[in-house]
């Protein structure tokens, strides 16, 4: 079975966040890259170009200012878990 995974990833805020937007657990990609949503698949940053009119959110440096900007705050509800690869639905916990 799966090794039991801790969350590598800090919160993403400041003291003017209003939104806060909750996911599952960071992707491998993400884990790797440091931050939130990196995974190519993963729809997050273009759904949130659409819905802000933003322009070019495929860099990290990018999305956090496009964040702060929009008063944005990300985190996760899990600490720890068992997962396979980056599948939501094979997660599990000891």
């Amino acid at each position: 079975m799966n090794d039991i995974i801790t969350h590598p990833l800090e919160p993403f805020f400041d003291k003017n966040s209003k939104i806060l937007i909750l996911g599952s657990f960071p992707s491998i990609k993400s884990r790797i890259s440091g931050f939130y949503y990196q995974h190519p698949r993963n729809h997050f940053w273009r759904i949130l170009e659409k819905l802000y009119q933003a322009k070019s959110l495929n860099n990290i440096n990018a999305q956090k200012k496009f964040l702060k900007t929009h008063h944005i705050a990300l985190w996760d509800v899990l600490q720890s878990c068992k997962i396979k690869n980056s599948d939501d639905k094979t997660i599990s916990f000891p």
